[in-house]
């Protein structure tokens, strides 16, 4: 499962705008709240594929294509992650089965686990994955 994708769904659905008046403004998230949020869509998942097992692939801090080109998904930068994003990320690991390989990205880790275990299913929305021999499942509950 790519588990960035679920990460960033379940925190930005948490987040939530608080106005202090004055014109002061900021964003607060229940890390609790995005963690079953987490576990909802992952349940749901699960279900949709009739799945008995997962293995949560997740983006290392690093990547290697930032080394081979400095302006690799540059025009991300002007977008912030969630909130809550990186301690979900944290609790993700620490409580489901998961696996994060330094400087690649999760659906790199999809492509490898999936090469490994030709009888695996990859699901993503990420269409990177259609170059990648195996079962892909773009599954509508990520939507």
């Amino acid at each position: 499962i790519d588990g960035d994708i679920l990460l960033y769904q379940a925190s930005s659905a948490v987040e939530v705008e608080v106005d202090w008046g004055n014109d002061l403004w900021s964003l607060a998230a229940d890390l609790r709240e995005a963690q079953q949020t987490f576990v909802n869509m992952y349940e749901e998942l699960m279900d949709a594929l009739r799945a008995d097992e997962s293995l949560i692939c997740l983006s290392s801090a690093t990547n290697f294509r930032k080394t081979v080109n400095p302006y690799y998904k540059v025009h991300r930068k002007a977008r912030r992650k969630p909130t809550c994003f990186k301690p979900l990320k944290a609790w993700v690991s620490s409580q489901f089965s998961s696996r994060t390989i330094a400087d690649l990205e999760a659906d790199d880790v999809m492509g490898i686990e999936a090469t490994a275990d030709p009888k695996s299913v990859m699901v993503t929305i990420d269409k990177d994955l259609h170059t990648i021999p195996g079962i892909l499942d773009m599954v509508a509950k990520f939507k």
